[in-house]
């Protein structure tokens, strides 16, 4: 198993351990999700997105002889309360920038991958490894130049096709992302 497969297996382990409830509530997932038209969904992004009321979130586990951390950030559509977007990162012992896995909702042209920037920066395009019954997620090591952007830029864009291959765009926020980074060393 290559480095980036072992990384990518810690941190979707990680992803899959956190908990709705450690954010106070339960996910809830509309019926119509799936069937809704593209415009709708694109519509409800762009309107209906939020962060999570705490900026970044620092989750622990303990594995028996070690304690693994966890910074997250989730942006849930506010009327239906589903998540939309949920990003985590993790810093694997080997690794002093970290790693990163973005969870996104079904109905996306797998096909074009995610586009990822910070703020002006130069988008940097990912592909989607896979997908379950919560979404589907990319997974990737983060570089010191994208770390750097990071603990300072104020906006992380998300962006991805639908179905319809129309282009839908998040904005994750970046407040708070620096000392959650700093609490996550393994």
């Amino acid at each position: 198993m290559n480095h980036n497969r072992l990384l990518f297996a810690a941190v979707m382990a990680a992803t899959m351990t956190v908990s709705f409830q450690a954010l106070g509530q339960k996910e809830k997932k509309p019926s119509n999700w799936g069937a809704t038209t593209a415009k709708t969904k694109t519509e409800a992004v762009q309107q209906g997105a939020k962060p999570s009321p705490v900026p970044w979130l620092v989750n622990c586990a303990s594995t028996g002889t070690a304690v693994n951390c966890v910074a997250s950030q989730k942006l849930f559509l506010q009327k239906t309360k589903q998540l939309l977007l949920g990003v985590t990162i993790r810093r694997p012992e080997d690794s002093k920038t970290g790693v990163m896995m973005i969870q996104l909702p079904h109905g996306i042209h797998i096909p074009d991958g995610v586009q990822l920037k910070v703020d002006k920066a130069k988008p940097a395009q990912h592909s989607v490894q896979t997908c379950n019954q919560q979404g589907c997620y990319v997974g990737f090591s983060i570089d010191a130049p994208l770390l750097k952007q990071m603990r300072s830029g104020n906006i992380m864009s998300v962006s991805f096709k639908d179905l319809n291959k129309k282009e839908v765009k998040i904005g994750v926020p970046l407040k708070g992302f620096d000392k959650a980074f700093d609490k996550i060393k393994s």
